[in-house]
């Protein structure tokens, strides 16, 4: 992660983009795959710096959050006459390898952020969360003994808010209303938890945001992300 002070219009990125260059460099020395550098929309001249640093745009990220702890919604998709059933298992009770596979293959031709695409090996995702110090929560979802989806969530306490990190279903089994489920799990949590829900997704996924609406999650900010490979 680069941080920096935004630089607006009337900034000059040049010692700034720079700085990113010789960042990255000095990043190839390290364990790290890749470096993000996240930022306000308004700060455009720290996206001219990125640019000049060799970086690559990723996406404009949306933060939607319920106003308050959410309500309880349809078990079903609205208008939907049969929905498969999904049981739910807690990752910890998954070997790791099948943990892995299935993150691979929730990957595979998602729309939020594309630019990530073979980019994450789930070890260093896994390894990233665990390493943030906040209580996290991966959830397997099935559909008899078959795995088709997966739900990361994280309680933030400084913020009082229920965050769902990642929503993932393998490709076969997209276009079924299981992405309301998936929701609709998380939903319950935050209701449990006695907090609100939210989370952070791709502007470009309007399916994903069209069902997040549905969850009475609603637009409150954006970031601008880039990304660059330090391999």
């Amino acid at each position: 992660m680069l941080l920096g002070t935004p630089l607006g219009p009337a900034d000059d990125p040049t010692a700034t983009g720079r700085c990113l260059k010789a960042a990255l460099e000095a990043g190839v020395q390290s364990d790290n795959h890749l470096a993000q550098l996240v930022h306000v929309p308004e700060a455009v001249g720290t996206a001219e710096a990125a640019t000049l640093g060799g970086m690559e745009w990723l996406a404009e990220l949306q933060f939607l959050r319920t106003a308050s702890v959410p309500e309880p919604t349809a078990s079903k998709v609205p208008g939907a006459t049969e929905q498969p059933s999904i049981t739910w298992c807690d990752c910890d009770d998954l070997d790791p390898r099948t943990l892995h596979e299935l993150l691979l293959e929730t990957y595979i031709d998602a729309q939020d952020c594309p630019g990530l695409r073979g980019r994450r090996d789930p070890e260093d995702i896994l390894v990233g969360h665990e390493a943030s110090g906040v209580r996290h929560q991966w959830m397997a979802a099935s559909i008899g003994t078959e795995l088709v989806g997966v739900l990361l969530m994280a309680e933030t306490p400084e913020r009082h808010l229920l965050q769902v990190l990642y929503v993932g279903l393998v490709p076969k089994h997209r276009g079924q209303g299981l992405g309301w489920q998936l929701m609709e799990k998380a939903n319950q949590v935050a209701i449990t938890r006695k907090l609100p829900l939210s989370l952070h997704v791709d502007r470009q996924n309007t399916p994903a945001l069209k069902l997040y609406r549905r969850f009475e999650l609603q637009a409150r900010e954006s970031r601008v992300a880039w990304i660059a490979e330090i391999r």
